[in-house]
């Protein structure tokens, strides 16, 4: 870190705290720097502590954008595909998907590991999921495309190597299917 003064055309003077890092996308050395205008301690002092944290925020900042081994859980890497899916949606897609992605949480685990979602254990939260909230056979399929999407994202962005849900078949029970079919007909006879 050192400090430098310049005066531009109309005579004023500014100081400057200069200090370099390493772009962590680049691997380059960059030049930060903060300026003051009054050559005192405690101004100084504070444009020094301004220049850690401009520089903490770009080094941190594009790191956790780009670096895939900070997205370690389930959690995390679901709330990393909700920022990005988010920004081309409309509001109340996002709502919707919130709302499963909220009760997908509570079955899955927001603190599982990457490392351990295998596809048994995806099919077995997905097989929990319809008995515990009697989903039928169209919600599961949504579900399932949301949890697609999100290790989509995550083998996309290199966070993990391939996708649990990639050899998944959803199964319905006899039941389910033949209450299905009796709704159904009902529907169509009375139409």
């Amino acid at each position: 870190m050192y400090y430098r003064t310049k005066t531009n055309s109309k005579g004023v003077t500014r100081y400057e705290v200069v200090d370099k890092y390493k772009d962590p996308l680049t691997g380059k050395w960059k030049t930060a720097v903060v300026s003051y205008h009054k050559n005192m301690s405690r101004a100084r002092k504070q444009a020094e502590r301004k220049l850690k944290d401009k520089i903490e925020r770009l080094v941190n900042g594009s790191e956790a954008q780009f670096n895939p081994q900070l997205i370690r859980t389930f959690g995390e890497l679901k709330m990393s595909w909700l920022e990005t899916w988010s920004v081309s949606v409309k509001p109340q897609t996002i709502k919707r998907e919130a709302f499963v992605i909220e009760r997908l949480g509570e079955i899955i685990g927001d603190d599982y590991l990457l490392e351990r979602l295998t596809p048994l254990l995806m099919k077995r939260c997905l097989t929990t999921y319809m008995e515990k909230y009697n989903a039928s056979q169209s919600t599961m399929i949504h579900i399932k495309s949301t949890c697609n999407k999100i290790f989509n994202h995550g083998v996309l962005y290199n966070v993990i190597q391939f996708s649990p849900m990639s050899i998944i078949k959803l199964e319905t029970s006899f039941e389910k299917k033949r209450e299905t079919k009796k709704t159904r007909s009902k529907v169509f006879r009375n139409s």
